[in-house]
């Protein structure tokens, strides 16, 4: 599926409408303390999904 728009409110509207039950996604691939923190798109789908998000490094 592609579609545009903002990456975060374009998969947050997808699981809405395909109602998905897990939403498996990378945090982004940063050095130093960054590392420690997901990327901005995948805090955003944590933050505003409907369904468990899994992050994965």
């Amino acid at each position: 599926m592609i579609k545009k728009g903002k990456p975060a409110q374009e998969i947050v509207k997808t699981i809405e409408e395909e109602g998905i039950d897990l939403v498996v996604i990378g945090a982004s691939g940063k050095h130093g303390l960054n590392r420690l923190y997901p990327g901005n798109v995948t805090e955003s789908v944590v933050r505003l999904a409907s369904c468990p998000v899994l992050v994965v490094k």
